[in-house]
């Protein structure tokens, strides 16, 4: 079936006096496979590890690895971060921040 375009009915399939369909409607299930896109660009995938990343603005550091994030985008989606980033906290103002257990 490669590069099928084309939808083939067996119209005896919808033919009463043989008995298979005697109704008006009926529904029909079409299955397909993509194999190959065009014209849709796949989306980076954001590198943690890269410090000059287009929204990276503060340093994670976990276990002496530092992961360069958003702050914006952690504090959107965690009220912890949003305390440490936005709150009355040390961490508001500083690049580098160690995060332990």
């Amino acid at each position: 079936m490669k590069n099928c375009s084309k939808l083939i009915m067996d119209n005896s399939l919808i033919e009463p006096e043989k008995g298979f369909i005697n109704i008006l409607t009926f529904a029909i299930e079409i299955r397909f496979w993509i194999t190959k896109m065009k014209g849709i660009r796949i989306p980076k995938l954001t590198d943690f590890t890269d410090p000059n990343g287009p929204r990276h603005d503060v340093a994670l550091i976990i276990d002496g690895e530092k992961i360069y994030v958003s702050k914006q985008i952690l504090a959107f989606n965690s009220p912890v971060f949003s305390a440490m980033f936005f709150g009355d906290f040390a961490e508001k103002k500083q690049k580098e921040i160690e995060l332990k257990d």
